[in-house]
């Protein structure tokens, strides 16, 4: 997994997961804000030149190139796209009407060629992207609360490997392993299971 922006201040950010940051020759791209600036016609052609050998060698390519207010810089041109992998996909977040990063996407559309190259306008991603998490979690919530309550009460079992990094006071102690030893206390004294006898 690799990862490329004009700003070096993004190196941190693609390295802190565990992706390859790519070096450009067009090294300073920040702006204000954060963002990045427009680049100049020069820039821009030798940032192409540049991603199309590491466009070549990977079959997924997601970009999300914006500038405020403006067209969306050209990352993957016609050329790569041809010389891409057969069955390649490229991801276009910044798809949108006045462009986007990869030639030829179109917002909300999904495109494939004859060599199986797909383009995803995926231009309103961002906005669905918090109803699907807000589902995942709320089914997360439901999958616990059918767990810790039977038979219309809450129950407890310190002994449950579920409950052991879920409950963190019970009794009026605290009780998670991970929370006593951030506030670096002892830990609790384990307590075997009570065996019984069956007849």
């Amino acid at each position: 997994m690799s990862g490329y922006d004009v700003r070096p201040a993004s190196r941190g950010e693609v390295e802190s997961l565990g992706a390859t940051f790519l070096t450009s020759s067009v090294s300073n791209g920040a702006g204000a804000g954060g963002y990045a600036r427009e680049l100049t016609a020069e820039e821009q052609a030798a940032q192409q030149k540049e991603l199309a050998d590491f466009i070549s060698q990977n079959d997924i390519i997601i970009t999300t190139a914006q500038v405020p207010g403006h067209k969306p810089p050209l990352l993957v041109t016609e050329e790569s796209i041809q010389n891409a992998k057969p069955g390649s996909v490229f991801v276009d977040l910044a798809a949108s009407e006045l462009g986007g990063n990869v030639a030829g996407s179109q917002p909300f559309e999904t495109n494939i060629d004859e060599r199986q190259v797909t383009i995803v306008g995926a231009a309103n991603l961002a906005s669905q992207v918090p109803n699907s998490a807000s589902q995942l979690f709320a089914k997360n919530v439901l999958a616990v609360l059918n767990y810790v309550i039977k038979d219309e009460t809450v129950q407890v079992d310190l002994q449950d490997d579920v409950f052991k990094d879920l409950v963190a006071v019970y009794d009026g102690e605290i009780v998670n392993p991970r929370l006593r030893k951030t506030l670096n206390l002892p830990e609790l004294p384990k307590v075997e299971p009570i065996e019984t006898e069956s007849d």
